[in-house]
């Protein structure tokens, strides 16, 4: 999962500097800003991903907390890691996707 998500990074990475070349022509500055642009959002995308992965996982764990005081037969801890699972692996995928993309814009800055 977490490497389809730095493939889809490059290939987003590729058609993007294909189209602000197709619309900047020969000017490198607008490429320049469309790829900062382009690494700030990928920055951007873990950070909330885990603030609102963080506030899922306290909901379900206040939920399954609940259903655990009430009810004796349902195993709420099964809820509570699927949703840790869960998060987690998003997370980490995004993180690899900004990892990605900052070391492609980084390269491109630099050549």
């Amino acid at each position: 999962m977490g490497f389809l998500k730095a493939a889809n990074g490059l290939f987003v990475l590729y058609i993007s500097i294909i189209l602000v070349g197709l619309n900047c022509g020969d000017d490198w500055e607008g490429l320049y800003e469309s790829m900062t642009g382009y690494d700030f959002g990928g920055s951007l995308m873990p950070l909330f991903g885990r603030v609102g992965g963080g506030i899922y996982t306290k909901a379900a764990d206040v939920g399954a907390f609940l259903v655990g005081k009430v009810e004796r037969n349902i195993l709420a801890v099964c809820q509570e890691t699927l949703c840790d699972t869960e998060v987690d692996t998003a997370v980490v995928g995004s993180d690899l996707f900004a990892s990605y993309a900052e070391s492609s814009c980084a390269a491109l800055s630099i050549a």
